[in-house]
């Protein structure tokens, strides 16, 4: 029995339908799709969605958390590996697996609009950086390239690859990009 009482069970299960209903419609259609496709999407009412999420934008920041989450995961993975140029390529290629993933919610991630969502967008930051700084070291991206600036790249890639992927299939997409931006940050 879940220890936070009766119906709580009920209550998760429900936001996490909500949450799974807008990320298809949102990779569908963008933000801006209508919140009655989401609770049919979804098999909730309109009353337990607002009770879930007031606003629009709070779906929206959640959704934007979760993303965040997903790439600090992988940023960390990234980091684990011990080639310092493999983990900037796994690092390039979470971006764009962001993109494949969230198509539209991918341009939320770096809005400053978004501002509950700061604290763990900073957290994700550091650990790229650092990621960064040990390929710095290692020589595999050149000192002259500070790693705040190819974080700020690496995150404009992913409205790039967006535009990208509408003429390009994914898996020419991600290789042309990679040759691309290897031949211009990544060393080998």
């Amino acid at each position: 029995m879940d220890s936070q009482g009766p119906g709580r069970a009920d209550a998760r299960a429900n936001r996490q339908r909500i949450l799974a209903a807008a990320r298809e419609v949102f990779a569908e259609r963008g933000i801006d799709a209508d919140m009655r496709e989401i609770c049919a999407r979804s098999g909730v009412g309109m009353g337990t969605l607002y009770r879930n999420f007031p606003t629009k934008d709070d779906l929206v920041v959640e959704m934007v958390r979760e993303i965040i989450a997903e790439v600090g995961a992988a940023v960390e993975a990234a980091d684990q590996l011990e080639d310092p140029r493999e983990a900037v390529l796994a690092l390039m290629r979470t971006f764009w697996q962001v993109v494949e993933v969230h198509r539209q919610l991918a341009h939320a991630l770096h809005a400053t609009a978004i501002d509950i969502a700061i604290a763990e967008k900073d957290r994700v930051r550091a650990q790229a950086d650092r990621l960064l700084c040990r390929a710095q070291a290692a020589g595999v991206i050149g000192q002259d390239i500070p790693a705040e600036f190819l974080m700020d790249y690496l995150e404009q890639q992913m409205d790039c690859y967006l535009v990208l992927r509408e003429k390009w299939d994914a898996p020419t997409a991600q290789r042309l990009c990679e040759r691309v931006l290897a031949g211009g940050i990544v060393a080998g």
